[in-house]
């Protein structure tokens, strides 16, 4: 009798064991899931913050508008007070601005690169492209126009780390959010 007992002691033993780990696993991928998920939150609430930044009414559309006023052409070229090309060739900061804080125009953003950190998650990378953009082709033109795409894609780790805490289908993810700006200006 004591040889089926102790069997059973050690049957028993084997089980709870296997439960034991088997919570512990659970309780691991739990973790795992909310950590993505807050990572995930935190890369979509800093790509909106960028996208409300560009869209607010405290940047210019081009350089040019910050001291011109911008019609269309109209019947009579000379009523025109500014044409396409007087706008921007060249989508990025102008001479004397180095950061966020100095940009004054919506394609300041074009090809910037900067490292945001989140307390309690971690570093972003995040850079932001601004393109000229055709609507009736609805993708981004080298030509200019009256409109302009801004994108900002928001990574978790910075360029070089092998680190990756936000991961779909094993894969690092990013955050991808554009938007469309004109230039109207209502008479």
């Amino acid at each position: 009798m004591i040889r089926s007992e102790t069997i059973f002691l050690i049957v028993a033993g084997t089980l709870f064991a296997l439960l034991l780990l088997s919570e512990n696993v659970g309780n691991l991928s739990t973790e795992e899931t909310i950590l993505t998920s807050k990572i995930g939150l935190n890369a979509i609430s800093i790509a909106n913050s960028f996208i409300e930044k560009v869209s607010s009414n405290s940047l210019y559309f081009d350089e040019y508008t910050l001291t011109n006023a911008v019609q269309p052409r109209t019947a009579r070229p000379s009523d025109s007070t500014m044409l396409l090309t007087n706008l921007s060739s060249v989508l990025g900061p102008e001479g004397g601005e180095y950061s966020m804080r100095d940009f004054d125009d919506v394609d300041d953003f074009n090809d910037f690169d900067d490292t945001v950190g989140v307390a309690d998650v971690g570093l972003f990378h995040v850079r932001c492209t601004v393109q000229f953009y055709d609507p009736s082709a609805d993708a981004a033109t080298a030509a200019r126009t009256w409109y302009k795409i801004f994108t900002v894609t928001v990574t978790d780790t910075v360029p070089g780390s092998t680190v990756h805490h936000f991961l779909i289908q094993g894969e690092q993810a990013a955050i991808h959010k554009s938007v469309i700006l004109s230039y109207y200006n209502f008479l």
